[in-house]
């Protein structure tokens, strides 16, 4: 997965008491406690926008007890987002692939300040499991909850990822420079930008993609800027 910029702790904008409670949860989140996140949705948000959840795997656990929309987001980050930042450690191949897909469709529903950034986050690791069609049942249901279904009933699911995210960056105006650093492949890239391209609205917001990207990358950024640049002559 694509990893989202550093973000500051969720401590700055939560009282020290609020924090500490959250802090302490993390000592009892396996077995019994894990209910105690599903009942008191307020709760587990606190937990992961504690910043303090060490492993990958404690992520997914909460995940697994939840719906994308369950944790609110009264604050600016996403507190998803937050513990994704905090958090480390190694995940097997289907875990990584629901953990996507739970994110992906947090971040196209409305209730994340951070969509963005969690589509940063999910988008390769969510293409290549629909490309490869390793979803798990359980996280197929998460991976098809939002995506569009264009106008022919067989499309194909990763077009119908590819429309349904870049649909969501123009519609809600979301950061240009992160779409336009959406996946580090450039095979995964091209599409999204031709898809941006194909509509009058996608090319105005590519016109602020192309300028968020000069000067923040290498070549290969560089070469994704020109690339964009052809597409809006």
């Amino acid at each position: 997965m694509t990893t989202a910029p550093p973000i500051s702790s969720y401590s700055a904008m939560k009282g020290a008491d609020e924090i500490g409670d959250a802090i302490a949860e993390l000592h009892h989140l396996w077995g019994h406690d894990l209910v105690t996140l599903y009942r008191n949705r307020n709760r587990a948000a606190a937990v992961l926008a504690s910043g303090e959840i060490a492993q990958l795997s404690m992520v997914v656990a909460i995940a697994r007890i939840l719906q994308p929309d369950d944790i609110p987001n009264t604050y600016e980050v996403d507190p998803w987002l937050i513990a994704l930042q905090g958090a480390s450690g190694s995940l097997r191949r289907p875990d990584r692939d629901f953990l996507a897909a739970f994110l992906l469709a947090r971040a196209l529903g409305q209730v994340s300040r951070s969509q963005a950034e969690l589509l940063r986050y999910s988008y390769t690791q969510f293409y290549k499991a629909f490309d490869e069609h390793r979803f798990s049942s359980e996280a197929e249901r998460l991976a098809r909850l939002r995506l569009n279904w264009g106008i022919w009933f067989d499309w194909d699911s990763c077009s119908r990822l590819k429309e349904t995210v870049t649909r969501r960056f123009i519609d809600n105006d979301l950061d240009p420079e992160i779409f336009g650093h959406l996946t580090d492949e450039d095979r995964l890239a091209v599409p999204l930008i031709d898809e941006a391209a194909s509509t009058g609205r996608g090319r105005k917001y590519l016109r602020g993609v192309r300028k968020a990207l000069n000067g923040t990358g290498g070549k290969g950024i560089k070469a994704r800027a020109d690339y964009i640049a052809e597409r809006l002559k």
